[in-house]
């Protein structure tokens, strides 16, 4: 197996472990109650962001949830990538707050399009950061 597709593996893994389908919503997980995630596998190293949206609005769990992402991205060697849509039928975001929200999380956005490489320390790659004993929810 090569190494793109280990890693690959490794981060649906992972992800699946952590976040569980969301009963309401087909395509999504659930991120410890508090955010919801709907990705596709795009090849070995690239992982599409379908959508991220907070379930419990203005209190960050969106952007935690998206710094784990990026975190368990980088520690896989994955690829991020997406379309910037406003969720849901009265969206609290507009395309410009999304593109600034996404920018300060390390994406680079061209219009409505997000990317992110993963970025890796020289020989190994970096170990998630967030402390989960620190969270309450």
């Amino acid at each position: 197996m090569n190494k793109n597709l280990r890693g690959c593996q490794a981060f649906i893994n992972e992800y699946l472990d952590t976040t569980w389908q969301n009963p309401f919503v087909n395509n999504e997980r659930v991120f410890f109650q508090v955010a919801a995630f709907a990705l596709k596998v795009w090849n070995t190293d690239e992982i599409f962001i379908s959508r991220i949206r907070s379930l419990d609005k203005r209190n960050g769990y969106g952007s935690l949830a998206l710094d784990w992402l990026v975190e368990l991205a980088d520690k896989h060697g994955i690829r991020l990538s997406g379309t910037i849509e406003p969720c849901g039928k009265e969206p609290r975001l507009t395309v410009r707050q999304l593109q600034a929200w996404y920018s300060r999380h390390g994406f680079v956005v061209r219009d409505r399009e997000i990317s992110r490489e993963p970025i890796t320390e020289v020989g190994h790659t970096l170990e998630p950061s967030v402390d989960w004993d620190d969270i309450a929810f």
